[in-house]
């Protein structure tokens, strides 16, 4: 009769450790955010002569894997002497986050789209490579900052740098 009563005692026990083990479990499976949306104030060369375009930049990413996305970056340069055009950024992203920074860069192809007085006039093609730093907030909102390099290949090798500082969400 005594090996009876301890019997429902020793189940509870193991109820408890499997449960507990398996809600540490739950926790750990928990995946990470897949979607960040981040806009904010950009500035990017347009001009041949040093001129630069301010305007509104949006960046969407979508993250796969821990470390790996996609990321599609439209810049709006509308304001300033040389302003007008777009640069429209498409390309896989490597991003870091260790507590609540994010480290991040990126590279693919970009396409300037028509302007109106800017030298991004009449469109291309080109390269991309950037990178961003981030501090997250909140669990979903973060300020970052970010800068890139575009690189145009018509008659002669152009570089269009930008900086961007801005908010971010992510779900």
């Amino acid at each position: 009769s005594i090996r009876f009563r301890r019997l429902p005692h020793r189940i509870l026990i193991a109820i408890v450790i499997t449960a507990a083990g398996g809600a540490s479990s739950l926790a750990a499976q928990v995946p990470r955010p897949r979607w960040t949306i981040s806009g904010g104030a950009s500035a990017i060369r347009v001009g041949q002569h040093e001129g630069w375009g301010y305007g509104p930049e949006l960046r969407v990413r979508r993250d796969f894997g821990e470390s790996w996305g996609v990321g599609l970056t439209l810049s709006l340069p509308a304001f300033g002497a040389d302003a007008g055009g777009a640069a429209v950024d498409l390309g896989p992203t490597l991003t870091a986050v260790r507590g609540r920074t994010e480290l991040g860069v990126g590279a693919g192809l970009t396409a300037f789209l028509l302007g109106d007085s800017s030298e991004l006039v009449g469109g291309g093609i080109g390269t991309f490579a950037g990178a961003h730093v981030g501090t997250w907030l909140t669990h979903g909102l973060g300020l970052f900052v970010a800068s890139d390099l575009r690189f145009s290949f018509h008659d002669q090798l152009r570089l269009y740098p930008s900086a961007t500082a801005g908010v971010a969400v992510r779900f």
